[in-house]
């Protein structure tokens, strides 16, 4: 869920799951480079079912249909908003370290946390989170750090209250969706 740029590494998740026969990407965003990046899909003829939309209509639903969120971002990203709320949810997710909310987070605990610019990293992390054991460990510790981690951070966004009135808006306080045995990212 974000801008099709390429600084929001969109190129770099397709080419870690050319050969994840079992997953399944759902892209969602619009950008100037949408084109290429999603060009990318059909030069490397992955098998990986590749849906693409430029919008959702209800955002909660959408997470609560996810197995794992990933954020890909190549170069330095504020936050990383989408992660915060995939995880408000229960929903394991992996970020690279350029995105500001891996500085919260704790590796291998409430989430993972990739090098940035590395698919293989990205590709490696979705592997690890394959394992229906490690998935639901993070998801647990996922829905549980948002609370702290957001009021922490809110408390410095005191100049930025449409941030704060969109989270509130997006999140729906809903239980989180059984841990499956097949991701969807």
């Amino acid at each position: 869920i974000a801008r099709l740029t390429r600084d929001k590494g969109v190129d770099l998740l397709l080419e870690a799951t050319t050969d994840l026969l079992d997953v399944a990407l759902t892209i969602v965003g619009t950008g100037r480079d949408g084109r290429p990046i999603l060009s990318l899909r059909h030069r490397i003829r992955t098998p990986t079912p590749v849906h693409v939309c430029s919008s959702v209509p209800d955002l909660g639903a959408f997470y609560r249909s996810l197995d794992i969120l990933v954020l890909p971002s190549r170069e330095h990203d504020p936050f990383g908003l989408v992660a915060a709320e995939a995880m408000m949810l229960g929903i394991p997710v992996i970020v690279t370290d350029v995105c500001g909310i891996a500085g919260y987070l704790t590796d291998g605990n409430d989430a993972l946390i990739v090098n940035a610019n590395s698919a293989i990293a990205i590709r490696e992390a979705i592997v690890t989170l394959r394992n229906p054991a490690v998935r639901a460990s993070i998801a647990e510790a996922a829905g549980a750090a948002p609370t702290g981690l957001l009021a922490a951070i809110l408390k410095g966004w005191d100049d930025c209250p449409d941030i704060a009135r969109d989270i509130d808006r997006t999140i729906v306080a809903d239980a989180p969706i059984a841990v499956g045995e097949e991701p969807t990212i």
